[in-house]
């Protein structure tokens, strides 16, 4: 048996410069609370968390030249009160400054340097730095930097039948960049194509230990991939024509204490990724299909698992005096196929679901 509740709260508020002035600025505020409350096994009775995030933000830019220059500082807490994982509060603030630079009328160079304290892993900087060219028809863009997260706090605390926490993890730390290019070509069609390499030290995983899991830190991942994208936007007599193609290459490896298989996400993503949509809209009518196919990675590079799903889509957009409203029919995992996401988690099987929206 399992029951799920949740509840969110949220609020934002943001105070800012009027649109004319030379040194604009602004200063925000934002918070969040989510309740959620979960029973696995009644018998064991409910898990009840009460996690809450706020975070302040300033900032202001200023023109020198062919330079923007913006600066700013923020500061934040995180808290969470929960039956199963403990009460616990961290904290955490950074100043950054960034220069966007036109250099040529075609060259435009972003670099930003920020510069966090987290009280779960100190003092940490993430400079980054990304370049774009513009040649008219395509645009050639290239760019890197560092990135730091920090564990949260299911990964440091949590204590379940299956799952153990662990509160000595360090954060994790990655270092990646890109190269790319953007393509418009004739008759509505654009191509965007990008290669990227990422190493992260200390990503966060599970190593099972005999009936559970205990979050542990991997020595190192590397991560290299490929990402394409072909779009069609075109007008053919009364139909309006929407094509997009997808394909992702990925290839991981990872260096750690124990082999990735006893590792519970080590290598999960996929090795192969074909994802693709067509629509076309005639009237008031729109006629849509979405389908993608996944090979899975595993420890040798070979897939775990291979799938690919369709999903199908009508709708009828109309207005209803100065209402506008649609109705809309929609097919998922149109050929039944028996797959899973996540572990063997099945997800759902051939699903229809009928939907109208009214917008007044």
């Amino acid at each position: 048996m399992r029951l799920a509740r949740a509840k969110n709260s949220w609020l934002q508020s943001r105070l800012a410069s009027s649109g004319d002035t030379e040194t604009p600025w602004r200063v925000q505020i934002a918070g969040k609370q989510h309740r959620d409350r979960y029973t696995y096994n009644p018998s064991v009775g409910a898990n009840r968390h009460i996690s809450r995030r706020v975070n302040v933000q300033g900032q202001m830019s200023h023109e020198l030249g062919a330079v923007r220059v913006t600066g700013g500082a923020s500061g934040g807490f995180r808290g969470l009160d929960s039956n199963r994982d403990g009460v616990h509060s961290d904290g955490s603030a950074g100043a950054f400054v960034s220069l966007r630079w036109q250099a040529t009328s075609r060259l435009t160079v972003n670099q930003s340097t920020r510069v966090d304290y987290d009280d779960v892993y100190g003092l940490e900087p993430t400079p980054q730095l990304y370049l774009a060219y513009d040649l008219g028809v395509a645009t050639l863009r290239a760019g890197g930097g560092r990135v730091v997260r920090a564990p949260n706090y299911v990964e440091r605390f949590i204590d379940s039948p299956t799952n153990q926490g662990n509160p000595t993890l360090d954060a994790e730390t990655a270092w990646s960049g890109e190269v790319g290019g953007d393509v418009r070509l004739p008759a509505g069609l654009s191509l965007s194509v990008t290669g990227f390499h990422r190493t992260t030290d200390n990503a966060i995983d599970y190593l099972r230990q005999s009936a559970t899991f205990q979050a542990r830190n991997l020595n190192r991942t590397t991560t290299t991939g490929l990402e394409s994208e072909l779009t069609l936007h075109r007008q053919v007599g009364p139909a309006g024509v929407r094509l997009n193609a997808g394909y992702t290459l990925l290839d991981a490896t990872i260096d750690a204490d124990s082999t990735a298989s006893s590792y519970k996400y080590a290598l999960t993503n996929a090795r192969h990724l074909v994802q693709g949509s067509a629509s076309v809209n005639v009237g008031a009518v729109t006629l849509g299909v979405q389908g993608l196919w996944k090979d899975r990675l595993k420890e040798g590079g070979l897939a775990t698992d291979q799938y690919g799903v369709v999903h199908t889509r009508l709708a009828y957009s109309t207005r209803l005096g100065g209402v506008r409203a649609s109705l809309s029919a929609e097919v998922r995992n149109a050929f039944d196929r028996q797959y899973s996401e996540i572990f063997d988690a099945p997800l759902p099987g051939r699903t229809l679901l009928v939907g109208a929206t009214v917008q007044l």
